[in-house]
């Protein structure tokens, strides 16, 4: 028969993620949109990248290394290019709901680990404003499970530094899979002594 099927792959990016388990990640809000619903649904993994190219190209040029965060046209946020986003507002995680961004699987685990331990849990619409006034900034994806962002537009996500939620969650999910996911990205990316927790 025909194909039906490709696979990409590359290998991971363990060097870019060691120091961000630590250090955090910078989020840069940007004109670029979320590709209109009317284009293809949401929840469709699509291949076509280009408006995630282009909005990450706007936020490198705004601040070196920073990722793009898509917003929908009506100010709604989406996601980055490669990672859901939830914010946490007075120990609570808030996340978009399914209709605001792709459902995924990373965040969908995240999330219940959170709640095994107790955290709760919202969804609904968030805006820039909530990214600039949040405690915490969490983003999930399947390469790097879980990475705080401390930085949104220049400015710090609460302190500055990875806080506390995002902390609890990423020991859940060193022992949900018997790894030490922030250790492993150091060894990976030639970091013989894992940063300081």
């Amino acid at each position: 028969g025909r194909p039906w099927a490709a696979i990409h792959s590359f290998p991971l990016a363990f060097r870019s993620w060691a120091a961000a388990y630590e250090q955090g990640v910078a989020l840069r809000t940007v004109s670029v949109r979320q590709v209109p619903e009317a284009c293809w649904p949401l929840h469709a993994k699509v291949r076509s990248r280009l408006h995630y190219y282009l909005a990450d190209r706007e936020a490198h040029a705004a601040e070196s290394g920073a990722r793009a965060v898509l917003a929908h046209a009506d100010g709604r946020i989406s996601e980055t290019s490669t990672a859901n986003v939830a914010i946490v507002q007075s120990g609570v995680v808030i996340t978009p709901p399914a209709t605001d961004a792709l459902p995924g699987i990373s965040l969908a685990f995240t999330r219940s680990l959170g709640e095994r331990a107790g955290i709760p849990w919202e969804s609904r619409s968030l805006t820039a404003d909530d990214l600039a006034t949040a405690d915490e900034i969490l983003l999930t994806s399947t390469p790097s499970c879980l990475l705080p962002c401390t930085r949104v537009d220049g400015r710090p996500v609460g302190g500055g530094s990875p806080g506390d939620v995002y902390r609890t969650l990423l020991e859940a999910w060193s022992r949900a899979v018997d790894l030490d996911i922030a250790k492993q990205a150091a060894l990976a990316a030639g970091i013989h002594t894992a940063p300081a927790r």
